[in-house]
């Protein structure tokens, strides 16, 4: 699964615990007597932690250190041998995978839906343009003197005052130029009760709530597969509306509020629609019930303990989300990489092919110089012939030591990794077009420090078995538990050697790491007993690590 889909996915589960903390708090803001600015606050916090949550997944997942990500270590082939096994018939080929990319058909999916949602939004401003292009102007000089009266004590410009058939509902049109649109029936009110209304869209004006709103719907059409988003933006709009009421209403006499109130209800029973853009917005009756208990009753100022809870624990949500996100940043990064040297690129992927092979901690392809790998290095001839030398000219490989030629026979598998400071890989070709490496080893104390894991791999397989050939069950068990590389190297060989004789059942896909991973703890909490064969210990707890079906 990629990092993208990964962080789209997860936005569901961070945008329901953001629906559950923002529902708590509104069911205590009548007790504790808060605020619809700070509700407003609180929500719009709310409806942006599921995008600051993928965004911060994906950069996450690129910019984290390569310490906190998986380690890179993996074989990477670089020359083809000149001389190889034939290739199979083509009756003995595998059968192509059918495989689903079913990753890049889900975020094709998502692109699609989204382009659908923003070209549906799209729409909703053109037939918004559209109306207030055959909207009239207001003819009322006395609604008009009002505005502008209302206007400047906002410290806002005035804007047109139109008027259209087809509205039912109040609303502020256009991002650079907003109009004030009122539908017919509403312009035919007194003037005193058409200034609170038309104030109220100012306050909408005043805190660019035009802006807002359109960055609104846009998040909402890239996150059109987010079902609760849509739930946190209702509950955002009620608190914005709430807000502007008290916005308009300062200052004003109880009998005016009452009468701003009756006028609210004339308006619902209009038919105002649940869109946002409404001053109304009919979006149930709880809501409205909500707000017009706020019209008639206004809140009492907050007091600091409850703005401070409020600010720590909203504080606190953004932490658990952040650390969500950073987790899953670092669980689905790819695996860790060297930072590039100056001029170079990133690590060149894994090619098909044999040859000669690097592992090491850090690969660094430079524009202009040779490949370099670091670390904890080790490099790896395949056997053809069994001769080194023949093997290496097979492979067109020259190997160098401190820049100078290796001596005859030279085998780079007997270099433990610890005696590797770098190697430097050249490519080459000869006349006829035949391509040739130079690979020059560069002995000292290595740039770090190699793992117990790699050192370990390495005596594995070069180390001198036959130092712990004759150990019972007893001392295999303090090699398993030991710190040493040779030890631990030797008791993963012994694992490896009867993972598929011992009985266990090992699923295919078990790759070295989980196969000692998951058997080094049933050794160390076996009892062995003196003189038990280590082969016959070692049996024992691969069964039991890996059991078989009954």
């Amino acid at each position: 699964m990629t990092v993208l889909l990964s962080a789209l996915l997860t936005s569901l589960p961070v945008a329901a615990l953001c629906w559950l903390a923002g529902a708590l708090f509104d069911r205590n803001a009548d007790r504790f007597a808060i605020t619809a600015r700070v509700r407003e606050g609180v929500w719009s916090g709310l409806l942006a932690l599921p995008v600051f949550h993928v965004a911060a997944v994906v950069a996450g997942a690129k910019l984290l250190p390569a310490w906190l990500k998986a380690p890179s270590i993996a074989w990477t082939p670089i020359a083809p041998l000149a001389a190889g096994p034939a290739p199979a018939p083509a009756s003995e080929t595998a059968a192509p995978s059918l495989a689903l990319p079913w990753p890049a058909i889900a975020l094709a999916v998502m692109a699609l839906g989204a382009l659908v949602s923003l070209g549906l939004l799209a729409l909703r401003h053109v037939r918004l343009a559209r109306l207030t292009y055959r909207a009239r102007p207001c003819g009322r000089s006395d609604l008009i003197a009002a505005v502008a009266s209302r206007a400047a004590s906002m410290g806002i410009k005035t804007p047109a005052v139109l008027t259209c058939p087809e509205l039912t509902s109040p609303r502020l049109a256009g991002l650079l130029r907003p109009a004030l649109l009122l539908p017919d029936d509403l312009a035919r009110l007194p003037a005193e009760e058409l200034a609170l209304i038309c104030g109220h869209e100012l306050a909408h004006l005043k805190q660019r709530d035009n802006l807002r709103l359109a960055i609104e719907d846009v998040l909402l059409a890239l996150f059109w597969f987010n079902p609760v988003m849509p739930a946190i933006r209702g509950r955002l709009a009620a608190a914005r509306e709430e807000g502007r009421d008290d916005l308009a209403l300062a200052g004003v006499a109880p009998e005016s509020r009452r009468r701003y109130a009756e006028t609210l209800v004339q308006t619902l029973r209009l038919g105002a629609g649940p869109e946002p853009h409404a001053a109304f917005i009919g979006a149930g009756r709880s809501i409205a019930a909500m707000r017009l208990n706020a019209i008639l009753k206004p809140r009492p100022p907050m007091s600091p303990r409850v703005a401070i809870t409020t600010l720590l624990t909203a504080a606190a949500l953004s932490l658990v989300v952040a650390a969500g996100s950073g987790a899953l940043a670092m669980v689905v990064a790819p695996p860790g990489t060297a930072t590039p040297l100056s001029g170079a690129s990133t690590p060149p992927a894994e090619r098909a092919g044999g040859g000669v092979s690097f592992r090491a901690d850090e690969a660094v392809e430079q524009r202009d110089g040779p490949m370099l790998f670091k670390g904890a290095v080790e490099v790896r001839l395949d056997r053809v012939t069994g001769d080194p030398t023949e093997d290496a000219r097979l492979a067109g490989v020259t190997f160098l030591i401190d820049g100078a030629p290796a001596p005859a026979g030279f085998d780079p598998a007997t270099l433990p990794p610890e005696r590797i400071e770098r190697v430097e890989l050249v490519e080459g070709s000869t006349n006829s077009g035949q391509p040739t490496y130079q690979v020059d080893i560069i002995l000292g104390t290595g740039t770090k420090t190699p793992s117990v894991r790699a050192r370990s791999s390495y005596h594995m397989r070069n180390g001198p078995r036959e130092r712990y050939a004759d150990a019972d069950a007893v001392a295999y068990q303090g090699y398993c538990a030991s710190d040493e590389p040779g030890p631990v190297g030797f008791c993963a060989g012994v694992l490896f050697g009867l993972s598929d004789k011992s009985g266990a059942c090992v699923p295919e896909e078990t790759d070295d790491k989980l196969l000692v991973d998951k058997t080094l703890p049933v050794i160390a909490a076996g009892s062995p007993k003196a003189g038990e064969p280590m082969r016959d210990f070692a049996t024992r707890s691969l069964r039991t690590a890996f059991p078989c079906p009954a």
